[in-house]
């Protein structure tokens, strides 16, 4: 690849263990795992961004008073004083005046607000500086708020340095705010253990915006940290110690609060990456052949029942018919195939979700209509139960008639089954006993008209 370095690709064949042609579906696998990986390191950055701040304000260091801001300009305040400590006067003033610039007492230059001009700042100072200027280059008013919602992660992954540590004045973040930020962190656990847990953080997101290979790991040394000399080789290993990482992202996320990790779980937010995450990702991009879960498209609605059941477990599927994959699936992707000299079929289950339609007609090779509909607020699951007797919310029917779209249907009544799996049909004492009388729905162009009639 032209514009690709050979360097960067050969990892793929020589560290991951994919076959040379394979190689640029890896890369492009890998391009995959880094857009599936961020929501969990946003919803990591933002959760510690927001409980530092809060933190500060509701339970202010008891030995910061008088030394720098604990209200909503601590942003701009914390960083000046620390500035202040860590740099002596000498090196952090000037002493060179220009022309029309006063000094005070101490030979100092004073800025145009009267207090002494900074000609040498800590990395922090700089940092908020940097956002500072952003903000009003981008016409926007550089308030702490709007400050602190353009630091990045390693400005607060600083924060969580042994500089910010005072346990004898108890003037600065730790260890006063411990237990405000962290609260749910293991007993015993110190400042320096989240610091180096959100450092193997900060040197996966910096691999990520890098645009490197995420899934590359070393073994470690014998003190604990990366040995380079060293590799891990082979998808699976590889595969393994980024989804360790990436537990190790949402246990932090737990650390600082319950609620938030409740939430990216409940809205599947780590489905995505779970899925492309794994051998059967990796081989949706390299080799789809080797899935083992397929599909035949030629089963009709049955394989698409089947379908569904599988992408509700979490699992990966290929889609195939007589002549190969069509495309590979899962809970939050799918890609995909062409099929000899026929291009790329774009008619795939995710396409047809997207159009919003609730249900459709398909013809199996016996010439039977199935009626299948998926889940939505207002129809349920219709499948076949029986030669042209069709099923809706536990209710029977018969097809009576299928003209120009609209289905006429008769109600037989509340079904159950038997031991052998086999449905009952109520007889029509049964069905007066429900109160169903009529219902009438339209769903796109399909009209579905259900009534009661005499046996």
């Amino acid at each position: 690849m032209k514009h690709i370095s050979t360097e960067r690709l050969s990892i793929y064949e020589k560290h991951l263990k994919v076959k040379r042609q394979e190689v640029l579906a890896a890369y492009n696998w890998n391009k995959a795992l880094c857009g599936a990986l961020f929501p969990a390191i946003q919803c990591l950055e933002i959760t510690l961004r927001n409980a530092i701040d809060r933190a500060i304000q509701e339970n202010p260091p008891s030995g910061s008073k008088g030394l720098y801001s604990t209200r909503t300009d601590w942003i701009l305040s914390l960083p000046t004083y620390m500035g202040n400590k860590k740099i002596s006067n000498h090196d952090r003033y000037s002493k060179s005046p220009r022309k029309h610039q006063t000094v005070d007492s101490s030979g100092y230059v004073l800025s145009k607000n009267g207090t002494r001009e900074i000609v040498k700042r800590i990395w922090e100072e700089k940092k908020v500086l940097d956002a500072t200027s952003k903000l009003k280059k981008a016409g926007k008013s550089p308030t702490p708020d709007a400050v602190i919602s353009v630091m990045d992660f390693g400005f607060w992954t600083n924060l969580l340095s042994s500089k910010y540590e005072d346990a004898k004045a108890f003037s600065l973040l730790w260890p006063n705010q411990l237990a405000q930020i962290f609260p749910n962190a293991p007993s015993g656990t110190s400042r320096e253990d989240i610091e180096n847990e959100f450092i193997k953080v900060r040197e996966l997101r910096n691999r990520l915006t890098h645009h490197e290979a995420i899934w590359k790991f070393f073994y470690d040394d014998l003190k604990g940290k990366p040995d380079y000399s060293n590799p891990v080789y082979g998808s699976n290993a590889s595969c393994s110690l980024l989804l360790k990482h990436y537990e190790g992202i949402l246990e932090l996320i737990r650390w600082m609060s319950i609620e938030r990790l409740d939430g990216f779980i409940k809205h599947e937010s780590d489905l995505r990456f779970r899925s492309l995450c794994s051998l059967n990702g990796l081989h949706s991009f390299i080799a789809p052949e080797k899935i083992s879960q397929t599909i035949h498209t030629g089963k009709g609605g049955w394989g698409i029942r089947k379908l569904l059941k599988k992408l509700d477990k979490g699992e990966t599927i290929r889609i195939v018919n007589k002549a190969g994959s069509i495309c590979t699936m899962s809970n939050d992707f799918h890609r995909r195939q062409t099929v000899d000299d026929r291009g790329i079929l774009d008619n795939t289950i995710s396409d047809m979700l997207k159009t919003g339609l609730s249900s459709f007609r398909s013809k199996r090779p016996d010439d039977k209509t199935i009626y299948e509909a998926f889940k939505t607020s207002s129809l349920n699951q219709m499948k076949e139960v029986g030669d042209r007797v069709v099923s809706w919310n536990n209710y029977c029917a018969e097809v009576l008639e299928d003209k120009d779209g609209v289905v006429t249907l008769k109600v037989i009544g509340r079904y159950v089954t038997n031991e052998d799996g086999n449905v009952i049909r109520n007889n029509m004492d049964g069905i007066k006993s429900t109160g169903l009388k009529s219902l009438s729905m339209t769903v796109k162009d399909l009209s579905i008209n259900w009534y009661q009639t005499d046996y």
